[in-house]
């Protein structure tokens, strides 16, 4: 039986379109999420970017919820991606965690409406905290915090692995989504603040892991 992982060569014309039109979809509802939000982006407004009715939609995705869904999925398998680029790097502890962050940066740089939406799911998830244990990002931060707590080797610090995760990974998210205000106000351009954030956020980390 064929399903929507079947390699494209296997498939008929009408499945391929199918998949190509559900990739459209998603990519026009990350572009909703992450300028207005879970609630503020409506069925409607994604059908109208993609000259689509509701109920073509609703073929693809049960709702709104099942597509905001899939693209929580789509972004915690780029984080899962970030963690395993930096778990794999072959470094110690601490190095492990400065790699963490390049990635992260890396990722945020290449996908920043997936950094907008992670700020908006922290605002827009509170309304549903008693589903928070089916979190789409809960597994990958778990193994996060495993490299944190590795690397905590200072002889005073000993940082709550999970709120360090939240820090940098808010840090970054926030940054990459004000740059292009806070180019505007230094009249600096976006490569070289990019650049000096990179340098701060490592020396903040250090300093946060009490490394020696």
């Amino acid at each position: 039986m064929q399903t929507e992982n079947t390699p494209s060569a296997t498939l008929n014309p009408r499945q391929i379109r199918g998949q190509e039109t559900r990739e459209r979809l998603l990519q026009e509802a990350e572009k909703g999420f992450a300028a207005r939000g879970f609630y503020g982006t409506s069925l409607r407004d994604i059908g109208r970017q993609l000259g689509m009715p509701n109920a073509s939609l609703l073929h693809h995705f049960a709702s709104k919820g099942a597509i905001y869904g899939a693209v929580l999925e789509r972004i915690g398998e780029s984080l899962e991606a970030a963690y395993v680029q930096a778990s794999e790097a072959g470094l110690p502890p601490y190095g492990r965690v400065l790699a963490l962050a390049d990635a992260i940066i890396e990722w945020a740089e290449r996908q920043p409406r997936y950094a907008q939406i992670v700020m908006r799911e922290l605002l827009d998830n509170v309304g549903r905290a008693e589903h928070v244990d089916r979190w789409a990002f809960g597994d990958v931060l778990h193994r996060m915090a495993e490299l944190v707590e590795e690397a905590s080797v200072g002889k005073y610090s000993r940082p709550d692995a999970m709120l360090f995760l939240f820090h940098m990974i808010g840090s970054i998210s926030y940054f990459q989504a004000g740059l292009p205000t806070l180019a505007g106000v230094t009249s600096r351009s976006e490569a070289e603040l990019a650049a000096a954030y990179h340098l701060e956020i490592r020396d903040y980390l250090g300093r946060a892991l009490g490394a020696d």
